[in-house]
């Protein structure tokens, strides 16, 4: 589970609690994880035998999540913590599934990351829309923005104006990326010599 913070947030803990859990029909009796190989090897397989930690406990995994880790996507700061809603019982093969739980991050107040002009925040915001739980938030959880998109350029193409054309898509597809990108030709020739 991945969510957006408030701008320049530092996470300090996460809470994850199981709201419901739903018992699956029948009776698993779940092998161990084998070692990943290429179906082209010729070298026998060997079994991985079951950890028996793991096999003895009353529920595996004993923990509903992981730890919980910060991120930063473009200014944005992230949390994202691993979950396993499935648990098995060894002993009886009872398989169950967490239907809901509550995600609860800690965090305090940082320094601010970045200022984003309004054509890059436009851009982080929806690559972010498909990766976080909280996507309501984005907006209000945004950097910084410039007023305008005018002023600031984050990379700049230096070319001679019979290649500027070669160069067009380039600064284009990565404009459309969050990343400024212009080209300038002859008229700075003396950066060219």
């Amino acid at each position: 589970v991945t969510c957006v913070l408030p701008a320049g947030a530092r996470l300090t803990g996460v809470k994850v609690e199981a709201l419901a859990w739903t018992e699956l029909a029948g009776t698993f009796n779940i092998c161990p994880a084998q070692e990943p190989r290429p179906i082209s090897t010729k070298t026998p397989v060997v079994w991985r035998e079951p950890d028996p930690a793991a096999y003895s406990a009353s529920t595996w995994p004993a923990a509903l999540h992981r730890e919980a880790t910060p991120g930063n996507a473009g200014g944005f700061a992230l949390a994202a913590v691993t979950v396993a809603p499935l648990r098995w019982s060894p002993a009886s093969g009872r398989l169950e599934l967490c239907t809901r739980l509550r995600v609860t991050f800690s965090c305090e107040p940082g320094a601010a990351y970045r200022t984003h002009t309004p054509t890059q925040g436009a851009a982080i915001e929806s690559s972010l829309r498909g990766l976080v739980a909280n996507p309501a938030d984005i907006e209000r959880f945004a950097p910084a923005r410039a007023a305008t998109d005018l002023p600031e350029v984050n990379c700049l193409v230096v070319t001679a104006d019979r290649l500027a054309a070669e160069f067009a898509d380039y600064c284009a597809w990565r404009t459309a990326r969050g990343i400024r990108t212009e080209g300038i030709g002859e008229r700075y020739s003396a950066m060219l010599n």
